[in-house]
């Protein structure tokens, strides 16, 4: 099992505030059962996240402080909803988000690209945004879904677009598979200080924003917002990739040049 110097400064930091600063030899017998856990389910598969950039800004201008799914090795802040609340708990997970009723707050919902799942939290989601508008109270989720052509197909895209038509509808923001990036999702074994390991996108990205009347005015998803978080997500492509389409670009330009120079025949 190998974890980064970054990382397990993080997670010694996640488990002090769990657990009320519990000893040196409590924090490696939980360490040792997640990364045993994390190991098992996924090795370096785990699904990838947001950028830092991207997530500044939907805190600072949606208000989402809390992660629906995320893991010890992942999370920006605690607590947060995680799959594997044995082994997530000693670090700040809540449990799955499934499992939890927010009447208020804003949060951030990337979850793993499985249709069947991403399903139920739209069921759920709208669920507590109807109770939550019941009794006046802010309440908002910022979903990030990669929009692939199978899941475009799945009754789980027609849930999303559901909700999205719905009176919680307040913004929905295609992102093109060559715009943007994610961060790796086994960073936490990677080498490279504290600079984020990024990798392109697999598929499109559908970012949805889903409120409460009283939670849209005091986060509003402008244009604004848009325009920052696309250029967020954009600096999240690896540099190899930026230079190998810059480079593509040129030569692209280049051959025009030559055709529009080359003298007419006849």
């Amino acid at each position: 099992m190998k974890v980064s110097d970054e990382q397990l400064t993080k997670l010694r930091a996640l488990h002090g505030q769990a657990t009320a600063g519990a000893d040196e030899a409590t924090f490696r017998h939980d360490l040792a059962r997640l990364l045993l856990r994390y190991k098992t389910v996924g090795g370096s598969g785990f699904h990838a996240s947001l950028g830092g950039g991207a997530f500044a800004v939907l805190r600072s201008c949606l208000g989402c402080s809390a992660e629906c799914f995320a893991s010890p090795l992942n999370a920006r802040t605690a607590p947060f909803c995680s799959a594997f609340v044995d082994v997530d708990a000693p670090f700040g997970s809540l449990g799955s988000f499934l499992a939890t009723s927010p009447t208020e707050g804003s949060y951030e919902a990337n979850p793993p690209f499985v249709p069947a799942l991403i399903e139920q939290m739209a069921a759920h989601m709208r669920r507590l945004l109807e109770a939550a508008e019941r009794k006046g109270k802010p309440l908002l989720f910022g979903v990030v879904v990669g929009a692939s052509a199978a899941l475009r197909r799945h009754a789980a895209w027609r849930a999303l677009r559901q909700v999205a038509a719905s009176a919680f509808g307040r913004a929905e923001w295609l992102f093109p598979l060559h715009e943007h990036g994610y961060t790796e999702g086994h960073a936490h074994i990677m080498r490279g200080g504290t600079r984020e390991s990024k990798r392109m996108s697999s598929c499109d990205t559908a970012v949805f924003v889903w409120a409460t009347s009283a939670a849209a005015a005091q986060w509003p998803a402008t244009a604004e917002v848009e325009a920052l978080l696309r250029r967020a997500m954009k600096a999240t492509i690896p540099r190899k990739i930026k230079q190998k389409a810059t480079k593509a670009n040129r030569e692209a330009h280049a051959a025009k040049k030559r055709r529009k120079g080359r003298p007419r025949e006849g």
